[in-house]
C-alpha cells in the first residue's frame, strides 16, 4: 500500500543506523508522524533490542527489481555513503537498496525542502530536480537488498 511504502523499512539496516534513526524519531528530530508514534515511549534498551532484531536479516534478491535500471549519473552523488547499489558498509549510513521506491522518493524531496535536516543530504537533494530524485529512487528501489521478514516469527525476550 501507499502508506506502508512511504515508511522507511528497517530490516536489514545496520544496527547503529536504526538506534540512530529509532533515537531522532523519539526526540522529534525526525519527523514521521507513525515513526514517532511507535518510538515516544521506547527506552534506549528497547531501541538497542529491536535494532539487533531488524539488523540480523540477511539480503535477499528483491523480487520487485526491475532488469532494465541501469546505474544512473545521478547516483554519483550517492556511492560515497550508500555505494553503488546502495548497500553501504559503513554502519552510520543507511543501506537504502530495496526500500521502497516511494519512501526514497519522500525522503529527497524533505531534504530538499527543509522537512529532514542532515548537512549532507541536504546539500545533495538541494541539487537535484523532482525527474532526477524520481530515477534515483527507482534505481535505489531496484537493487538487491532487503529481506522479507517472516510475520509469524516473533521476538523473544532475553
Amino acid at each position: 500500500s501507499l502508506r506502508r511504502q512511504r515508511q522507511m523499512c528497517i530490516r536489514d539496516r545496520h544496527k547503529d543506523y536504526i538506534i540512530s534513526a529509532l533515537k531522532a524519531y523519539r526526540s522529534g528530530e525526525r519527523s514521521h508522524p507513525t515513526m514517532k508514534a511507535h518510538a515516544a515511549n521506547l527506552s534506549d534498551l528497547d531501541i538497542t533490542k529491536i535494532a539487533e532484531y531488524f539488523s540480523s536479516f540477511k539480503s535477499y534478491r528483491n523480487t520487485n527489481a526491475s532488469e532494465d535500471v541501469q546505474m544512473i549519473d545521478e547516483a554519483n552523488s550517492c556511492v560515497g555513503c550508500h555505494g553503488t547499489d546502495g548497500n553501504s558498509i559503513v554502519p552510520t549510513f543507511p543501506r537504502i537498496a530495496g526500500q521502497y521506491e516511494d519512501y526514497l522518493y519522500q525522503a529527497l524531496k524533505s531534504y530538499k525542502n527543509g522537512e529532514r535536516n542532515n548537512a549532507i543530504m541536504t546539500g545533495i537533494a538541494s541539487t537535484l530536480n523532482d525527474d532526477q530524485m524520481k530515477k534515483l529512487s527507482k534505481y535505489f528501489a531496484s537493487q538487491e537488498g532487503m529481506q522479507n521478514i517472516n510475520q509469524g516469527r516473533v521476538a523473544s525476550k532475553k
